[in-house]
């Protein structure tokens, strides 16, 4: 990583520190309804104290300020992955999810856009994208989350 990327992205992470300390506690409780930064659940996935369920898509995810990323995906069999990965904003209202490759019949979310919504409102609705380990994508719509307390189970 060159030196002016490394410097991007210390800077990122710490605009959205700063913007959940602003918040208040708890984490991502700022006047932004658009994005990643509007849904965070805490500073890290540690410390979080809630996550997202989208029951109508079978996805869970928690977003920290830190880069951090919780998720669990149910598929149509009712098998279960989950894991920890990293993310990265997105455009305006973006998140992706750097992941890299997965065990066999692994799948995980690997994109949010779009996201409306903020911790606040305990609601938002975003694009769910998840991919396998053998990197096939699919889109899953317009997923409609409700905030959770505890961790992905």
């Amino acid at each position: 990583m060159s030196l002016s990327a490394l410097r991007l992205r210390v800077a990122a992470v710490a605009a959205i520190a700063l913007s959940v300390s602003c918040g208040g506690s708890g984490g991502a409780q700022t006047n932004n309804t658009v994005g990643p930064t509007a849904v965070l659940n805490g500073s890290t996935i540690v410390s979080s104290k809630n996550y997202w369920a989208a029951p109508n898509c079978g996805v869970k995810v928690e977003l920290a300020s830190d880069g951090g990323f919780r998720f669990g995906v149910t598929d149509t069999s009712s098998t279960t992955s989950s894991g920890g990965a990293t993310w990265t904003a997105s455009g305006t209202d973006g998140a992706v999810i750097n992941f890299g490759t997965g065990l066999g019949g692994f799948v995980w979310v690997s994109s949010l856009i779009h996201i409306s919504g903020s911790t606040s409102s305990k609601a938002f609705s975003a694009d769910v994208t998840v991919t396998d380990s053998s990197a096939t994508s699919q889109n899953l719509g317009t997923c409609s989350f409700t905030l959770q307390t505890g961790s992905i189970p």
